[in-house]
């Protein structure tokens, strides 16, 4: 889950609006700025089209849960943390 967690990070964190598959710039740059390569900037780019500003707070709160279920073993009242979640990610989402 830690690796699903940094797989969100290092692309959101090196995005770059000009690399492909964004339609911001043509011809597209051969090497892409982003971290990841191509795979990052295609997450990147499809996640913050989908999601908005609200991927920080996904990857955030992954991290937050990936460390809990490393320490504890177990994610506590998980239903009560995935409502809480869905409240916080889904206003980012439908402001931008």
């Amino acid at each position: 889950m830690l690796l699903v967690c940094l797989c969100l990070w290092a692309p959101q964190l090196t995005f770059n609006a000009g690399d492909w598959p964004s339609p911001n710039r043509y011809p597209h740059p051969e090497v892409t700025a982003n971290a990841c390569g191509k795979v990052g900037a295609f997450i990147a780019y499809h996640l913050r089209r989908v999601i908005g500003d609200g991927v920080y707070p996904l990857a955030l709160f992954a991290t937050c849960a990936a460390a809990l279920w490393l320490v504890h073993g177990r994610i506590v009242n998980l239903v009560q943390r995935v409502h809480c979640f869905h409240h916080c990610v889904n206003p980012l989402n439908l402001s931008v």
